[in-house]
């Protein structure tokens, strides 16, 4: 196990579009209590294709030996035609990104604001280091698009709450296996900590996580969780996602020490108004409804 004292860092990324913007607040206050000194962790709503690929770029310049780098995605998702580079067997892209109006659904409207393609955002989440542990989540509709092709992503550990043909359902179905992954278990540590040592690590995070696999998501879609990590960098799975012990008893005390510890990193919590840009054109619509 990794020592939690090491100089690695964890950098948490929560991208909240539209009416599920809440979602990545909610994960980020799960977390954010039991990061260490040095880690980061920001949340943030809204944005454009071109931002979150933007915002992405900066937190993988910024990742060293030794790192977890965790994305949370939670907002519309959907496809358009394949394009360069041509990599799709079902000859769709996925996409994401901001509705064409924030009260808008784009899933039965049709369209969004310069999405981020499947194709662009795993040419950012692949360049990351291979030192460096990674967890990305797309609770979104047609989440499967980022993983089926071959240029898709294909590292780390990627979960999604819909598969390629399929909706998401409006209440997220990623988000209780989070919250419940960072509360108490009774014995001094979280859910999520397996071996109950107080530190968890990025492969206990992902082992409880993934009871997601193949659950229906109740609008006739399936989730997933992915492994590309395990068999190509098993060293990953040691790394510290966060030192976890919960003061025993549970009181006003408790509580005190778990807001200094969360204290004790750094946090943001960003909530941003989209900027008005130019719309997509006609051939990234929507070809199919959620409704």
């Amino acid at each position: 196990m990794k020592d939690p004292s090491d100089t690695s860092v964890v950098k948490f990324l929560g991208i909240g579009n539209d009416q599920f913007a809440n979602d990545v607040f909610e994960s980020f206050d799960a977390i954010s209590p039991f990061l260490s000194p040095g880690d980061s962790a920001l949340a943030t709503t809204n944005l454009t294709g071109w931002e979150i690929l933007d915002l992405l770029n900066n937190q993988k310049d910024m990742l060293k030996n030794g790192d977890i780098f965790i994305f949370h995605y939670a907002g519309h998702g959907s496809f358009q035609g394949d394009m360069a580079p041509i990599d799709e067997a079902d000859n769709d892209d996925g996409i994401i990104g901001l509705a064409q109006s924030n009260a808008t659904d784009p899933r039965t409207s049709g369209g969004f604001i310069d999405p981020a393609t499947d194709d662009e955002i795993a040419a950012i989440i692949n360049m990351i280091p291979d030192s460096v542990g990674v967890l990305t989540i797309f609770d979104s509709c047609f989440a499967g698009e980022m993983i089926d092709g071959s240029k898709d992503i294909n590292r780390g550990f990627v979960i999604g709450t819909s598969d390629k043909n399929n909706c998401a359902p409006r209440k997220s179905l990623f988000l209780p296996f989070w919250l419940n992954a960072f509360s108490p278990n009774g014995m001094g540590s979280v859910n999520a900590d397996a071996n109950n040592d107080t530190v968890l690590s990025l492969g206990e995070l992902f082992e409880f996580l993934n009871d997601i696999d193949g659950m229906d998501n109740g609008i006739g879609g399936v989730a997933f969780a992915a492994d590309f990590e395990s068999s190509v960098s098993p060293e990953h799975l040691e790394y510290k996602v966060a030192h976890t012990p919960i003061p025993e008893p549970t009181s006003t005390i408790s509580l005190l020490v778990l807001g200094i510890l969360g204290a004790s990193s750094t946090l943001l919590r960003k909530k941003k108004q989209h900027k008005s840009v130019s719309e997509i054109t006609s051939d990234t619509l929507l070809k199919k409804s959620c409704g």
